[in-house]
């Protein structure tokens, strides 16, 4: 095939660190992708994945230097190296021909525009009819699982959860119909229908367009199932490249390791809480007990798209736990789990109803000044970090010890949970979606908390750190009297973690189970 047949070619291309690291970040010598492929890469946090579609857009962060060739082949025949592209044309490139849907979708979007505006301003350059324009917002909406799209468009994007995030930006991403749609973990918060729905809509708008679909994922079934090809990525070289069956097959160590250890996750039943000893065990107490009675939560919905009062997101919840539980909490998307999580750790307060630690009530979240230190792994963890300092200096001053007991205790973590010393002096933007994560964890156990609420904390790692991080927690955290609550569509977490599981639908719950 001549380079024109082409849809994208890498050539020779590196990513370096501009501090001058010896070994480059990523280095791919020669890849091709045929026109209208479906391609999965795969690999563990860090490996160079979401470098390798951030470059596509020109995206690199701050402190990286790219160099060789990504050519970008037009449908019309135009080409365009991406590294050399000035300013208006990669601006014409990413309205035109290519689409993004990032890991991290909080990032993704403007916090004080509403979602109508955000997703008409882009729909703007194809289609000037604002009546067409949410007809076509209004039919992706509904294909993407919502029931209410008017609710959607009137929200501001704090308002959504994760998964309703994570859609939205899909919709932002397919509806001008791009020649290359990457798609950096689109399906990593939404629960297993939705998120079966949403990439089905994707693999069948780009075969029937004949358009690229970029498929970052560490959803190994859905590399083996629903993609043409694999390519492989370990530290910043392509270690496999091929079709699902090869990828089986392959007498590449690291690749077959993957979707074995991938298998033993999900369909062993070793790592599951009924076979960890406990170190200690707390008697229950009405001091160490959390409540929570007849509590209900409404977002209030303002602005001219607006058709009711407000959205009740949580509705007359009766839960109690007794102190150190490990309560998983379990729902598709949108059902209320994320809701009922940051009023555990008050970052919300009630509409009505009561929040009880112990016998005192709590009805103000964190404006009460003496409200229990309950800490929260976000589900975008990128965003719970200042983006202009390092993670040393925002590390630095949490842990109650001297300088010296605060450095030795954040060393001692980073070793567990596999973190390289050099990755503390790098700002957020330069760690993957794994690696931030970890280090959220860090930073709540530094804190020494009464309790921790983990909201989809593992959906952004590869398995390998899946499985490491789960066995951290219940060597760290599950075992130490501390209450934890963890949030999330894959029930398959929850039963390697929590001794009992509530199921959250449409804002209510919907049942209780003792699981091992």
């Amino acid at each position: 095939m001549s380079e024109s047949d082409w849809a994208l070619t890498f050539k020779e291309f590196r990513i370096e660190s501009k501090k001058g690291q010896v070994k480059p970040l990523l280095h791919i010598p020669s890849l091709n992708f045929k026109r209208g492929e479906i391609t999965s890469i795969i690999g563990e946090s860090g490996a160079g994945k979401s470098l390798t579609g951030l470059s596509i857009g020109g995206f690199l962060p701050k402190g990286l230097h790219a160099s060789g060739e990504i050519v970008v082949n037009s449908k019309a025949g135009q080409s365009i190296n991406v590294l050399k592209a000035g300013t208006s044309e990669l601006r014409e490139l990413r309205v035109f021909q290519l689409g993004f849907v990032m890991q991290q979708p909080l990032s993704a979007f403007n916090p004080v525009l509403r979602i109508g505006k955000q997703l008409t301003e882009r729909l703007q350059k194809f289609q000037p009819n604002r009546s067409i324009q949410l007809k076509t917002l209004d039919e992706l909406l509904k294909s993407t699982g919502f029931k209410d799209p008017t609710r959607i468009l009137n929200n501001y994007p704090h308002q959504l959860s994760g998964g309703q995030l994570q859609r939205v930006a899909l919709i932002m991403a397919v509806s001008t119909e791009p020649d290359i749609l990457v798609a950096d973990e689109p399906t990593s918060a939404l629960d297993s229908k939705t998120g079966t729905e949403v990439l089905d809509l994707m693999t069948e708008l780009c075969r029937r367009k004949n358009c690229n679909l970029l498929l970052i994922t560490h959803d190994l079934q859905i590399a083996r199932e629903k993609t043409d090809r694999i390519v492989v990525l370990k530290e910043g070289t392509v270690r496999f490249d091929g079709s699902p069956a090869e990828a089986i097959h392959t007498e590449d160590e690291y690749t077959t390791s993957l979707f074995k250890k991938y298998d033993f996750f999900y369909h062993s039943t070793i790592l599951q809480p009924g076979l960890i000893q406990n170190e200690s065990k707390t008697p229950a107490s009405a001091a160490g007990q959390v409540k929570l009675e007849q509590l209900s939560l409404q977002y209030r919905q303002t602005g001219i798209l607006s058709t009711s009062g407000g959205f009740l997101a949580l509705k007359n919840i009766d839960l109690d736990f007794k102190k150190g539980c490990k309560t998983g909490i379990w729902g598709p998307t949108g059902s209320g789990k994320s809701s009922l999580a940051k009023i555990l750790c008050g970052l919300e307060s009630p509409t009505s109803g009561r929040l009880l630690f112990g016998e005192n009530p709590f009805i103000k979240g964190l404006r009460a000044p003496d409200f229990p230190n309950i800490q929260m792994i976000f589900q975008d963890a990128v965003s719970s970090f200042n983006p202009a300092r390092s993670i040393k200096t925002q590390l630095s001053g949490i842990y109650r010890g001297s300088g010296k007991d605060e450095e030795e205790r954040i060393w001692a973590l980073m070793e567990k949970c596999g973190l390289e010393e050099e990755l503390i002096n790098r700002l957020p933007s330069q760690l993957s979606g794994g690696q931030i994560q970890r280090f959220a964890i860090i930073r709540a156990l530094l804190t020494e908390p009464e309790g921790i609420v983990f909201d989809e904390f593992v959906t952004t790692l590869d398995i390998h750190w899946k499985i490491e991080v789960i066995k951290l927690l219940q060597t760290l955290v599950l075992n130490k009297g501390i209450n934890c609550w963890v949030v999330s569509h894959e029930r398959k977490v929850l039963d390697h973690l929590c001794d009992e599981i509530i199921r959250i639908e449409n804002g209510q719950v919907a049942g209780r189970e003792i699981t091992g």
